[in-house]
């Protein structure tokens, strides 16, 4: 939309864009479960996280190597938020989309805790973040794997 100079937003919605992606994986021990995949078409901010928070959807045509054409779609999110001086952020994303066999599902809810919550912007771990990732899948690993639940636990720097 500010491209064209038009206002595209509602209440709700906020920036209105063309989006892309360009997805590829290297085979581990045997399986090739990330083909490589090519995505695009639009995507929408919504307004109504509070405190620096966002939401994205976007819809794309989906173009993956070893399959027809077909869609995909994609909710992505972050909210920071706090409790009791601790400054924590909930982001993730969640995909669905459809290939020659199957409708696939992947999505994965982390839960940061910034360590500025401890250290003095000065300090390096200030700029750090802990915290937990659960990927939460059906048939992401191959047409049969169901659904799967591969939690883990991260340190991430912001630069």
């Amino acid at each position: 939309n500010k491209m064209l100079d038009i206002d595209l937003s509602t209440p709700l919605t906020g920036d209105i864009y063309l989006a892309g992606q360009f997805n590829d994986g290297i085979p581990q021990g045997g399986s090739d479960y990330i083909n490589r995949v090519w995505l695009y078409g639009l995507s929408v901010d919504f307004k109504f996280q509070p405190n620096y928070g966002f939401s994205n959807l976007s819809v794309y045509v989906r173009n993956e190597k070893t399959q027809d054409t077909s869609y995909q779609v994609t909710l992505a999110w972050g909210q920071p938020f706090s409790i009791g001086g601790l400054n924590l952020a909930f982001n993730g994303f969640m995909d669905v989309w459809k290939d020659d066999v199957r409708t696939v599902i992947i999505t994965e809810p982390q839960i940061r805790l910034n360590l500025s919550s401890f250290f003095d912007n000065d300090n390096f771990l200030s700029n750090c973040s802990v915290g937990t990732e659960i990927e939460i899948s059906k048939d992401f690993f191959d047409k049969d794997a169901g659904w799967k639940i591969n939690p883990t636990g991260f340190f991430a720097l912001s630069l």
